[in-house]
C-alpha cells in the first residue's frame, strides 16, 4: 500500500522508528519538522525543514504526527493549525481534547513501544470525536508499519499502555542490577 504525504512533527527516536517503517512501506512523501536532526532522518521521499513556516507551499499532508517532546507541544502546536488532515499523535499525556483544541483535524491518540525501532512494537491508539473510518484505516497502516495495533474506546487506557510501556521496561532493569 502506497502511503499518503505526511508531516511529522519531531525527529527522536521513535519519530525515526517510524519514519524508516513508512519509507520501507513506500511512503510518497514525508516533510519533517525538525530543528535540530541529530538521527538520519533520510529517505528518498523525505525533506527535513527546521520549523512550519519552512514546510513547503502547497504540501498538503493527508496525516500530521506529533512526535515532539510533550513539554515542546505548547510552542509546536499554534504553527501547525494550518494543516488539515489527521492528526496522529504519539506524545505521552497530551490528551486528544487538549490537542483538538489547538489543531483543526480530527486526533488519533497513540503509544507506540520501543520495540517499533525493530518494527516490532505493539500500539495501542484511540480514535477522538470526528475521525473518519478512512482516517482511522490511514492511522492504522502507518502505525503497522512499526509493529502490531490494538485499537481502544476509551482514551484513558492510553495512560495505562504509558505507564507499562515506560515504567515496566524500568522496572525489570533496575531489579537485575540490583541482582
Amino acid at each position: 500500500m502506497m502511503l499518503p504525504p505526511l508531516l511529522l512533527v519531531g525527529g527522536g527516536a521513535m519519530g525515526s522508528a517510524m519514519l524508516s517503517g513508512w519509507v520501507e512501506a513506500g511512503v510518497s512523501q514525508v516533510v519533517v519538522i525538525d530543528p535540530a536532526p541529530t538521527r538520519a532522518l533520510t529517505g528518498p521521499a523525505v525533506t527535513v525543514v527546521p520549523d512550519a513556516a519552512s514546510v513547503p507551499a502547497g504540501f498538503d499532508p493527508a496525516c500530521l504526527i506529533l512526535a515532539v517532546k510533550p513539554q515542546m507541544a505548547g510552542a509546536v502546536l499554534p504553527g501547525l493549525a494550518r494543516f488539515g488532515g489527521v492528526a496522529l499523535s504519539i506524545m505521552a499525556g497530551r490528551t486528544i481534547a487538549g490537542l483538538s483544541a489547538v489543531l483543526t483535524g480530527p486526533v488519533v491518540r497513540a503509544m507506540p513501544n520501543t520495540p517499533a525501532a525493530i518494527r516490532a512494537g505493539i500500539t495501542v491508539a484511540c480514535a477522538g470525536p470526528g475521525v473518519s473510518p478512512a482516517q482511522r484505516a490511514l492511522c492504522d497502516a502507518l502505525l503497522r508499519a512499526v509493529g502490531v495495533v490494538e485499537w481502544v474506546d476509551e482514551e484513558g487506557m492510553i495512560d495505562a499502555v504509558t505507564a507499562v510501556s515506560g515504567g515496566g521496561p524500568a522496572y525489570v532493569f533496575l531489579l537485575a542490577e540490583l541482582l
